[in-house]
């Protein structure tokens, strides 16, 4: 059985910030090998949701620390991507890109180097088709809880790491946050597919089945999935009951004992093919990640 995060390397430690009272704990994790089931709680990363679109090559960084009153993190993406974050309240995030063509935020065109804030927090959702950074800060509500420890000698990489998390904290609270733009009739097409999808996530499913509800043509649907995740509404529906899939194999139910019952409750009919579309997504065979399945109310943890 191959490795899920073959190439993970986390890194924890205690820095002291520029009194020499207050410890950092900073973390970082690095990987080729995205498993969306593990980058979910990754890290206090606050990720709600991610979902692998493609088998295109892919890799994650991500960097983070906690100073005792605020949480920075650099999230570092090259993949086709729809990830969701929990954001804090008084939260600030900035998004960047080299190419900006094919990256949404909130169903909508992402707004580049700028940076925008949410302080009542809340969902803040992020679809992907090429490579970006995000950089994000949440203030911690005053509580009297940071702790005060000692501080601890650390390597110069680490505190290189935290010096710049801190210096973007500083960079996204300094500059202006940007007025948010007004929503298009696009957001709510993109909005009634996961909708629809969420209310049926097994059974068969057809391109007028989102088309209806959301009172447009298939051919204009077919237009907005492709501009928005550059695929068509079947392979959507595809890459989005893969990833189901992989979360039923990684954590089985009572009923979630084979393969083949994985693949039909996700509505995939073709064992085989639903196995060789897996492994191009994810890179394994259904069987090599299937988990014992649950026992007298127990989950037997995976290896």
């Amino acid at each position: 059985m191959s490795t899920l995060l073959a190439f993970e390397t986390p890194v924890k430690d205690n820095t002291v910030d520029d009194t020499g009272q207050t410890s950092i704990l900073h973390t970082s994790f690095e990987t080729d090998r995205l498993d969306p089931t593990r980058l979910e709680s990754a890290h206090s990363l606050p990720l709600r949701q991610f979902r692998l679109l493609a088998a295109s090559p892919r890799r994650l960084v991500h960097q983070g620390c906690d100073d005792g009153t605020q949480h920075v993190h650099l999230l570092q993406i090259d993949a086709a991507v729809c990830l969701e974050l929990d954001l804090p309240p008084g939260s600030r995030y900035r998004l960047t890109s080299g190419l900006p063509e094919g990256l949404y935020v909130d169903h909508e065109p992402a707004v580049l180097n700028t940076v925008l804030e949410s302080a009542l927090g809340g969902p803040l959702r992020i679809v992907s088709r090429r490579g970006f950074s995000l950089e994000l800060v949440s203030r911690r509500m005053p509580d009297g809880s940071a702790a005060r420890r000692p501080g601890t000698t650390v390597d110069a990489p680490s505190e290189q790491a935290v010096r710049q998390l801190l210096d973007i904290a500083r960079s996204l609270w300094i500059t202006p946050a940007a007025t948010p733009r007004r929503r298009t009739p696009a957001s709510h097409v993109l909005e009634v597919v996961e909708q629809v999808l969420a209310e049926q996530p097994y059974g068969v499913l057809h391109p007028s089945d989102f088309a209806t509800p959301a009172r447009i043509s298939v051919r204009s649907l077919e237009r907005a999935l492709q501009r928005a995740y550059a695929m068509g509404p079947k392979r959507w529906i595809t890459n989005t009951r893969m990833n189901t899939a992989h979360r039923h194999l990684r954590d089985p139910g009572p009923d979630d004992r084979t393969v083949a019952q994985i693949a039909r409750r996700c509505g995939f009919l073709h064992a085989g093919r639903f196995s060789k579309e897996y492994r191009a997504l994810f890179g394994d065979y259904p069987h090599e990640v299937l988990s014992p399945p649950i026992s007298s109310g127990t989950v037997t943890p995976r290896p």
